[in-house]
């Protein structure tokens, strides 16, 4: 995947953060990566559900900016170094997945499949944590209600 999980909910849901940029996080042999800057690596570690953190630098990001690409054409090619370096000639993304880095894997050899439904089945699925916190809410949200009808009932 590759998106700010911010406003990406399979990214989100796959990662466990909230991070505002654009970042490279792949699922391959048992491992999850989330690949993102020195900036929000620490609190990757420290948040993530990732099994691994690498860094962007760590692919080149850096020389190729110094060499003359954009930001944002350097981040596709760290997306497909990062592929490339997880062994994976072929991808499984989101509908949401980018059109320009789709086209990019592509052009480096990668086949790239959209599959709505498997990220809509596991964003549906719940764990244990997370439907402990359902549980919660909706407890608070009962008792919210019944302060709402004995504050209107005694009016």
């Amino acid at each position: 995947m590759y998106a700010d999980s911010v406003r990406d909910p399979d990214l989100f849901f796959a990662t466990g953060i909230s991070v505002v940029d654009p970042f490279v996080y792949v699922e391959a042999d048992g491992k999850r990566v989330i690949v993102t800057s020195e900036i929000e690596a620490d609190a990757a570690r420290r948040n993530s559900t990732a099994t691994d953190v690498w860094l962007g630098s760590s692919f080149g990001s850096r020389d190729l900016i110094a060499g003359g690409m954009s930001w944002d054409e350097a981040s596709l090619e760290i997306l497909s170094r990062v592929v490339a370096e997880c062994g994976l000639d072929e991808v499984v993304v989101p509908p949401s997945f980018p059109v320009e880095a789709a086209d990019h894997l592509r052009e480096k050899g990668v086949a790239v499949h959209p599959d709505r439904q498997h990220f809509a089945l596991r964003r549906r699925a719940k764990d244990e944590s997370a439907l402990a916190g359902i549980r919660a809410a909706q407890r608070a949200t009962e008792a919210a209600m019944a302060r709402v009808v004995e504050v209107l009932g005694s009016s």
